[in-house]
């Protein structure tokens, strides 16, 4: 505090700062933004600590960035996995997270956000979330964070709204829906989408084949998904494949143990407390996926969510595909002397797809 009290630049009788030649600096009329390509009277103790920030993660967080806390609005006190998810992230590898609730990942993923977007010039940076409102959130977090800093640390603004931001140094950070339309038009060097697991299937799948691909042409990338388990979905299957180092993704995970919680009076909450208190007020299964981080099957699954953990993929090698129609697997050639179960969905009105499952039930 000390410090920043001392390299704080001069105010006018209004509170707003002063640029190198006396004039009043803001953007859209708000004190604590400055609009493009001001110049400000720096030092070289400034020009020092911005070099410092842009070289280390962590220099920034610890002594420039504040956020919400049970005590106001301060400089964060960061629990030991929350140091090691920045050092993930810092990394620049593409990274699944499986969080619990209530862990600070928006926070903690937005702090990440600001310092790729103030420090790197010219990148798009993409926040995407199964509903606009929930990306929204996180990228508010960015801009609470950002509005406590000093300005002279900050980037100029030209676009300043709820859904998208842009710095002087040419970089954005915009926001959207997880569907086939996302940030349609742009090629996104950073990608972060939380809640993952709640998108549905159909609608990851389009987004994936759509946005990915135009990432992937880019020399500088990076994927970060985020989420808490939510049956046993796609989110299952890429979780499974980070964890045995089978797709790309390198793994981050946290214990819900490792997350405090308080008591009314601010004491701290006994983890066991915590736990027993959940689970009277939703259920073992909420406590499980929500903060145990379990996939659990959902309550129309007819199999065992167990079971169906014991299922793999089957090597795609081994498959025979047929040029008689598209989509046709065989996986075995049919033997007569052999017995078959048919199993048929067929098409609704010609306007849905046609399946059916052959079964080799000869020794069932």
């Amino acid at each position: 505090h000390n410090v920043l009290n001392v390299l704080d630049i001069p105010k006018s009788e209004n509170g707003f700062y002063l640029d190198a030649f006396g004039k009043e600096v803001s953007y859209n009329g708000i004190a604590t933004l400055k609009r493009q390509y001001v110049k400000l009277p720096l030092s070289q103790t400034h020009i020092d600590e911005i070099t410092k920030c842009s070289q280390d993660l962590f220099y920034f967080v610890r002594n420039y960035c504040k956020i919400l806390t049970k005590s106001g609005i301060e400089f964060p006190e960061f629990r030991e996995y929350q140091t090691q998810f920045l050092e993930t992230l810092a990394s620049g590898d593409d990274v699944i997270a499986s969080l619990p609730r209530q862990s600070g990942k928006s926070v903690t993923s937005g702090l990440f956000v600001l310092w790729k977007s103030l420090f790197t010039p010219n990148i798009n940076i993409g926040i995407a979330a199964n509903k606009l409102s929930l990306a929204t959130e996180v990228l508010d977090k960015v801009k609470k964070v950002f509005l406590e800093l000093p300005i002279w640390l900050q980037q100029g603004v030209t676009a300043w709204n709820k859904t998208f931001i842009e710095f002087e140094n040419g970089t954005r950070v915009m926001t959207s829906a997880t569907n086939s339309d996302a940030f349609r038009g742009f090629s996104m060097h950073v990608l972060l989408v939380d809640e993952v697991a709640f998108v549905p299937t159909n609608l990851w799948e389009e987004m994936t084949d759509s946005l990915f691909p135009s990432q992937d042409a880019l020399a500088q990338k990076q994927k970060i998904l985020i989420s808490t388990p939510n049956g046993m979905n796609h989110w299952y299957h890429l979780v499974t494949g980070a964890r045995n180092g089978l797709n790309g993704y390198r793994f981050f995970t946290s214990d819900w143990k490792q997350v405090p919680r308080y008591n009314r009076d601010g004491t701290l909450k006994n983890v066991d407390d915590f736990k027993d208190e959940i689970i009277k007020k939703n259920g073992k299964q909420f406590f499980a996926q929500n903060y145990a981080l379990e996939f659990l099957g959902s309550s129309s699954t007819l199999i065992n969510s167990e079971a169906l953990k014991n299922l793999v993929p089957m090597d795609d090698s081994l498959v025979l595909y047929n040029t008689l129609f598209d989509g046709l697997r065989i996986f075995e050639e049919p033997k007569a002397s052999s017995s078959y179960v048919l199993g048929v969905d067929p098409k609704k009105e010609g306007i849905d797809k046609l399946a059916i499952q052959v079964i080799d039930v000869t020794n069932l």
